[in-house]
């Protein structure tokens, strides 16, 4: 697969801020060009970085300035389809392999991914693969855990929706001893 990254001032709003905060040690924020080149290399990077940790990623092949090239998740017929679009046979299953790989992501890659959702989750060869993780941060960054409160927020209303008594509490838990959140839930 290949992934274009436009060059301009639009793709650079859509930036989070605190991914920019990273950025700025590599380019300048006014750079627009750079600072897609460098998000480029930082997608290729982090994909490399989660697949070694064992989560369902494309891996990555090479990258050049705003053109990275990835593993194809799909097959003849077309991609493997968003999470929202899969037709799961068994959501409970589901539910439990996703949270299979967001305690690989949190607790072997040590990263939180800042903007996983059902939809940019696809569902490959019966189970989840993550996508678009450019914006991923380390469990450690003051943002982590308020990031994955809201990545794991949108999973459980997807699965409630599906009939899923999802639960998100214990992953919550786990994150917060990982993350330097001062007060996790269930603390006075």
């Amino acid at each position: 697969a290949v992934k274009v990254y436009r060059i301009g001032n639009s793709s650079y709003r859509r930036l989070p801020a605190y991914a920019l905060d990273e950025l700025r040690r590599e380019t300048s924020i006014h750079n627009f060009t750079g600072l897609i080149v460098a998000w480029t290399r930082r997608e290729h990077t982090l994909l490399g970085r989660l697949a070694e940790a064992g989560v369902r990623v494309p891996r990555p092949f090479t990258h050049r300035r705003n053109v990275l090239v990835m593993e194809y998740l799909g097959d003849r017929e077309g991609p493997a389809p968003r999470l929202t679009e899969a037709g799961l046979d068994d959501p409970a299953e589901a539910w439990a392999l996703v949270r299979d790989q967001i305690r690989r992501l949190t607790r072997t890659a040590r990263l939180v991914h800042g903007d996983l959702s059902p939809y940019n989750t696809l569902w490959f060869e019966g189970g989840p693969a993550l996508i678009d993780v450019a914006q991923a941060i380390s469990i450690e960054h003051p943002a982590a855990y308020p990031l994955l409160e809201r990545d794991l927020t949108n999973f459980a209303a997807f699965f409630r929706r599906l009939g899923v008594e999802a639960e998100t509490e214990d992953l919550l838990q786990e994150a917060a001893t990982l993350t330097r959140d001062p007060d996790p839930p269930g603390d006075p």
